[in-house]
């Protein structure tokens, strides 16, 4: 488990990556020294990629999918491997509860991702497909981004 200063950092990260050290002592009132030790330390075991959070509606992506797919057992590895390198999927989940995997993908409009399941279904025998189209993005992100949530994490792991 982490200590209360690393708990701060990473709210402070959450928030603002690129926020600068001088600006986050102040914030969290720890040392700049012990923020870029403590950063530099838990680097490459906290975080695993650098992204932006893109408004793909600005970029002419008005069509966000969630899809939960069930197939054969034996295709699964062929599909995984098929959705990996397809260019609109955005994430990419093994789940359960009756289902093989979750996609999240972006794209222009409605008939697009009617190809994409009509593709699906050609290459792969899938035996259910549920679609969810995203209306309205709420929350993004949120986990572990406000200073309150340090405070129920100590707590729970006291």
């Amino acid at each position: 488990m982490y200590d209360k200063k690393e708990l701060d950092i990473l709210v402070q990260l959450r928030n603002d990556s690129r926020m600068q050290l001088s600006k986050m002592s102040r914030t969290i009132g720890v040392p700049i020294s012990t923020i870029h030790d403590r950063i530099k330390h838990n680097r490459t075991r906290l975080r695993q990629k650098n992204v932006a959070l893109i408004d793909f509606n600005k970029l002419g992506f008005g069509c966000r999918v969630t899809m939960a797919l069930k197939l054969k057992k034996k295709e699964r590895t062929e599909l995984k491997d098929y959705l990996s390198k397809f260019m609109c999927v955005n994430s990419l989940y093994k789940i359960n509860n009756g289902y093989d995997f979750m996609v999240d993908a972006i794209f222009e409009n409605v008939k697009e991702v009617e190809e994409f399941k009509e593709k699906l279904e050609e290459k792969f025998s899938l035996a259910e497909v549920k679609t969810y189209y995203i209306i309205e993005e709420i929350l993004r992100e949120n986990f572990l981004s406000n200073p309150l949530h340090v405070g129920v994490l100590m707590s729970k792991h006291l």
